[in-house]
């Protein structure tokens, strides 16, 4: 048996704690009701706080975000940056908004609106190299190179 998508999440919606349990409940939650307020419904005048403590089962407590393994990562990482004064800049990657692993790539419009792939330095940065906006510049690294245009802004820390 196939469901379509919008029927189990109209399932989940309704046999969840605020649903309208299929008719039993009324005003609750349902995929129709959802479908008359685009923007949203406020299902609680605030968020509950201090339910970590039902759900964390680790002996202290506490939720744990550095498992063994990045944390020996990062160690490594942090060895491994003593920095070559012939590659004194730090290029990181950057999550952009209508990108996301590039699985919105496939819908034109969500590619509209002048998207384009740049180099982006923060202004202290660029003057010491001898940057402009808009400029072709040249990213070098141990494992290879690329040129792209330059976008200057504060948004980069220094």
């Amino acid at each position: 048996m196939r469901f379509k998508p919008s029927t189990l999440i109209d399932l989940v919606l309704r046999s969840g704690p605020k649903g309208d349990l299929f008719g039993l409940r009324r005003g609750g939650l349902s995929l129709s009701l959802l479908r008359r307020h685009p923007h949203g419904i406020v299902l609680a005048e605030r968020q509950p706080v201090g339910v970590l403590r039902k759900k964390v089962f680790h002996r202290d407590g506490r939720v744990r975000l550095d498992p063994p393994q990045i944390a020996r990562e990062v160690a490594a990482m942090a060895a491994e940056s003593g920095g070559d004064p012939e590659l004194p800049l730090r290029l990181i990657g950057l999550r952009e908004l209508r990108s996301h692993n590039s699985w919105m790539h496939n819908a034109p419009k969500l590619m509209a609106g002048g998207r384009e792939h740049a180099a982006r330095i923060h202004p202290d940065d660029a003057e010491a190299a001898g940057v402009r906006d808009g400029e072709p510049c040249r990213i070098v690294s141990a494992h290879g190179e690329i040129e792209l245009p330059e976008r200057i802004g504060d948004e980069i820390l220094a």
